[in-house]
């Protein structure tokens, strides 16, 4: 950003509404990441042009990432929804963790560009993606933002609370039975969302993937725990009783 037009922009009272309308979409996306947690949206619009904020779209089906490839940004999901994948030589898929609209991905890579991928990125819904450059974050900008302390607090946060998701998910493979994975994964996903009642963001067989469990054996299970009373299912949405 040119220093007129951050001038400019430092005369005006803070909102959302004196944000330039070409970095609205940008902006509103960011704001919802944990990654810009405590700036209000003319601070982030000041700091998005130093991070080399791009947007990118990809559709249905499209790797935004493949395994063996070596990145440095960080990507924040504006719309739709992707999936980070192991694939083995067979075809066979393991969902690492799904990603939807205010959230964000790739940060514990992004901080190793030297590391080639493990995984895969892929998309599942159409997608639009804000890129940003980390080593920008990692670097105080030229322009000394006062904000980029607050932003590499928030990264490292973030990078923290993904960490928790992967202890999560070990806890879940180290179950001995589907059903227990499955018990597993509904009961933090209850109390993570705070309710009894609650939507995943899996299919059936995005479900198994996850949990790496054979798709019939988990439909069965998930039958009989409604048999049993234990819970109700429609398509996404369960509750425990």
């Amino acid at each position: 950003m040119t220093k007129s037009r951050e001038k400019e922009m430092a005369k005006v009272p803070t909102g959302l509404s004196l944000v330039p309308k070409e970095l609205l979409p940008q902006v509103e996306a960011a704001r919802r990441t944990q990654l810009f947690s405590g700036m209000d949206a003319l601070e982030v619009a000041r700091m998005l042009p130093c991070l080399g904020a791009r947007t990118v779209s990809f559709e249905e089906g499209e790797y935004v990432l493949r395994v063996g490839e070596r990145d440095a940004h960080v990507w924040v999901v504006e719309s739709g929804e992707v999936h980070v994948i192991r694939e083995d030589w067979l075809g066979n898929r393991n969902i690492q963790g799904s990603f939807g609209p205010g959230e964000s991905f790739g940060e514990a890579y992004a901080c190793s560009p030297d590391a080639k991928l493990p995984v895969s990125v892929v998309v599942v819904r159409d997608v639009r993606l804000l890129r940003l450059d980390v080593r920008r974050m990692l670097r105080t900008c030229s322009s000394a933002c006062p904000f980029h302390l607050r932003l590499l607090s928030n990264l490292v946060g973030q990078m923290a609370s993904k960490n928790l998701m992967l202890g999560s998910k070990l806890r879940y493979l180290s179950q001995r039975s589907t059903r227990d994975k499955l018990l597993a994964f509904l009961s933090d996903e209850s109390a993570r969302q705070g309710s009894p009642s609650f939507a995943i963001p899996y299919t059936r067989q995005q479900l198994a993937d996850y949990l790496s469990v054979n798709r019939s054996a988990l439909s069965s299970e998930i039958s009989r725990l409604r048999d049993e009373g234990v819970l109700q299912s429609e398509r996404n949405q369960f509750t425990l009783l």
